[in-house]
């Protein structure tokens, strides 16, 4: 397949001008270097679920593309755009990140498209003639909604295509290319529609001297004619009406129209009508104000002159196989042309087609928001809760709050399931009642299913946190069906609420310290609930940044992992799993019983695993065990036993996780300096987890160890074990105290998780002493020091 280039959401163009005036492309009499610059500088738009906004949506700042569909981009002053993962961090510029536009590469990944900025001012513009049918002044962007643009256009986006699903006028078949080419005569679609200096230029003197025109149409030119038949129904009726009615004629109508000589009106003479004819056919010239308004002017020939100008067309080729392009311009070539306005045209009618479908979505948006509360409200995390997931969503938004004092009130919530065996969550319904409001009117996010099961909730107070429960998570195949099945909510100080099934995996959604549920918002896809996101506010004012910790990220099976303990952010290699890390459940080991009690009396006595770990044990002084992995109830499955020796205080200090496609192999080390290895032996990188010592005392422990497994281990067939796909800790404090920020749903700050270290060594076995070989990637697992002495040079 190799590679292939990506083209403006707006105009269609390239971000590229490399070999521009190579033999066979571009004519530099034509247009120059300096007016190509433009096509370099490109933005991003998307669409992050991490955000703290409620709408989740950004523009990145300036950037360049990249092959293979990649763009790199300053973050620019957007706070929703994503920030680097650590790994880009370390190798770039802290201020950048990278963005896969269009295609994306992982299950779950949200849309991306790049643009350049002169062409979604032009959008901007279309959109503001659209909404006012106004034209005059510089449209402003921030009165467009990021989240309703990125939304048309993922929707006007097919599979595999790098551009969307319009008509990209005269730039159609190149934009629609795998690589880009510059085309001969094509120098009008690459100018800058927007702004440039010819532009500018052109309708200064324009605007100034009425007769600073480069070609002057006459009658005979223009089609136009000044006879009239006999018996005409247009020779009675007032020249007012017929220039009404001929202004909304397109121009080859108009044209013909007067040729047929059933007018008398000698159109040519009536100033006034081409004046107001300009602004009609020609809205994109936004930025030709006379600036003497009230001085006389041949209006007829202006009309005829910017229409030249916007109507310019591309000069014929014919094929040539002596240079790259294939073709060669053999039309003279017009000099007098002002090329952006012919783009300007072009990208304005492509960008118009966007703007219906913006404002189709805007049309069809269910957002419920009252008061100011709602205003005020944020979203810590808006998680994919469904597989699959469609791009094709109904966005919507409801505010449960007018008032603070409904925090205290009664709170009647119903969840509606789908029906016809679905069984997963389509809708939230709520009535809000207080003694100083009343009943509310019942409010519903997403839809409401006859055919399916709702089930109320009576809720007193505010509410401190929600666990939804999915089901389908085990399911490792593109054909899954995932979907929230059940819900927990946790009032504050009372007893917790349970609805629908409790048998799936679970998430916890974060609600900050001090906050409360204002509201939700949701993405509505399929029938069901495909994303959902927690608005909340705070009544009193605060100037703390929440921050989600790396455990309310995901969601954990068979349960949450119990407090105290943090999840480090896990490590991951460049396959992708079968479904999103969102919908792709963890399973956690913990190096005690019970870490829900923290003074348990059971020791770890060992670790147990196969060479793939695709079982792993912990085992305890009581005679208990936690198994987790795929092969957990295969018994043929040879595991080895890491003995360790709890009892006399011997604890895990050290994990360690080699790193290529997915993960290789874990590495345990105690606190005696004793060594577990498991996997294979080779790595390109790896990641080691160890907690810090701050004034010679350790702040946390390593707690237990926490992974996925969601990668078919033969390619996709059904009944295979799947590989593991992500590895890191869990971590509790060192004095076992449990705390608990915000209730149910709490959320840490930075310094609570052990940060892994990053090490890019590679790693490959050496040779055996014959000079021959050990078999690459070769699975082993050592847990006594005479395996590790033994199997010198094949583990790292």
């Amino acid at each position: 397949m190799g590679g292939w280039d990506v083209n403006c959401a707006f105009c269609g163009a390239s971000f590229s001008n490399l070999d521009a005036f190579e033999e066979g492309a571009y004519d530099p009499m034509i247009i120059a270097g300096a007016d190509l610059e433009w096509l370099e500088k490109v933005k991003v738009i998307g669409f992050n679920p991490d955000s703290f906004s409620v709408d989740k949506c950004f523009i990145t700042g300036l950037g360049e593309a990249q092959d293979f569909g990649e763009v790199e981009c300053l973050l620019g002053d957007d706070p929703n755009v994503p920030q680097p993962d650590r790994q880009w961090a370390q190798n770039n510029a802290p201020d950048w990140n990278h963005f896969s536009v269009y295609m994306t590469f992982e299950p779950g990944d949200t849309f991306a498209a790049p643009f350049h900025p002169p062409c979604f001012q032009v959008f901007a513009q279309v959109l503001k003639y659209q909404r006012s049918g106004k034209i005059d002044g510089v449209a402003d962007i921030s009165s467009i909604s990021k989240e309703i643009l990125w939304t048309a256009m993922s929707k006007l986006h097919e599979e595999y295509e790098h551009v969307l699903s319009l008509d990209y006028g005269e730039l159609e078949e190149d934009a629609r290319e795998q690589y880009w080419g510059c085309t001969p005569g094509h120098e009008a679609w690459v100018s800058n529609p927007f702004s440039s200096p010819q532009i500018a230029h052109y309708m200064s003197a324009l605007s100034i001297s009425p007769t600073a025109l480069t070609h002057s149409p006459q009658e005979s030119e223009a089609g136009l004619s000044t006879s009239c038949l006999e018996g005409s129904p247009f020779r009675g009726l007032a020249p007012e009406l017929t220039s009404e009615i001929l202004l909304h004629l397109d121009y080859d109508s108009l044209r013909s129209f007067s040729l047929s000589g059933i007018s008398p009106l000698k159109l040519s003479q009536i100033p006034q009508f081409w004046k107001r004819k300009l602004f009609i056919d020609l809205p994109w010239l936004w930025d030709f104000l006379p600036s003497t308004p009230n001085q006389p002017r041949n209006w007829f020939q202006t009309y005829h002159e910017l229409r030249r100008q916007c109507f310019a067309t591309t000069p014929e080729t014919e094929d040539d196989d002596e240079v790259d392009s294939g073709k060669r311009v053999v039309e003279p070539r017009d000099t007098t042309l002002v090329l952006g306005l012919a783009n300007r045209r072009r990208v304005w009618n492509t960008c118009a087609q966007l703007a219906n479908k913006y404002i189709e979505e805007q049309d069809s948006r269910q957002d419920i928001v009252k008061g100011d509360i709602g205003k005020s409200a944020i979203s810590l995390q808006m998680p994919q809760v469904a597989f699959p997931i469609s791009k094709y969503a109904q966005t919507s938004r409801m505010d449960i709050l007018n008032f603070w004092e409904d925090c205290e009130g009664q709170k009647i919530f119903t969840f509606y399931f789908a029906g016809d065996g679905d069984g997963r969550l389509c809708g939230i319904g709520v009535n809000v009642r207080t003694k100083y409001t009343g009943p509310h009117e019942r409010m519903v996010l997403g839809r409401v299913d006859d055919n399916g099961i709702k089930e109320d909730a009576e809720i007193l107070g505010r509410i401190i946190g929600i666990d939804l429960n999915l089901s389908g998570t085990e399911e490792m195949t593109k054909e899954a069906k995932i979907g929230i099945t059940g819900i927990t909510l946790y009032p504050y100080h009372r007893a917790e609420v349970k609805i629908g099934q409790q048998d799936g995996a679970k998430r916890r959604m974060a609600v900050g310290k001090d906050m409360a549920i204002t509201g939700f918002s949701c993405e509505l896809a399929n029938g069901i609930i495909q994303r959902l996101s927690l608005l909340q506010a705070s009544q009193y004012p605060t100037t703390i940044v929440p921050k989600v910790s790396t455990l309310l990220k995901s969601i954990w099976l068979p349960s949450l992992p119990p407090n105290p303990l943090i999840a480090s952010p896990y490590e991951t290699g460049y396959w992708s799993p079968v479904h999103s890390f969102e919908v792709l459940p963890m399973s956690y080991l913990l190096f005690s019983s019970n870490y829900a009690n923290c003074n348990s009396a059971a020791h770890l006595t060992g670790l147990s695993s196969d060479s793939h770990f695709s079982v792993l044990g912990a085992h305890f002084s009581d005679g208990t065990s936690q198994i987790i992995g795929p092969s957990k109830n295969n018994h043929s499955v040879k595991r080895k036993l890491f003995e360790i020796d709890g009892k006399q205080g011997e604890h895990i200090v050290k994990v360690q996780v080699g790193m290529n496609a997915l993960p290789q192999a874990i590495k345990f080390t105690t606190s005696k300096g004793r060594i577990a290895f498991f996997g294979k032996s080779q790595k390109n990188s790896a990641t080691t987890y160890e907690p810090s010592f701050q004034n010679g005392e350790e702040g946390r422990a390593i707690a237990g160890i926490y992974a996925s497994w969601g990668y078919p281990s033969g390619g996709g067939r059904d009944n295979e074990v799947e590989l593991c796909t992500s590895f890191s800790v869990l971590s509790a404090p060192v004095d076992g105290e449990r705390h608990v920020e915000g209730g149910h749903g709490y959320w840490k700050g930075e310094g609570d998780e052990i940060q892994g270290v990053a090490d890019q060594t590679p790693f490959s076995a050496e040779q055996r002493e014959d000079g021959t070989s050990w078999p690459d990637f070769e699975a082993i697992a050592l847990v006594t020091r005479e395996e590790l002495e033994e199997a010198k040079g094949r583990w790292w």
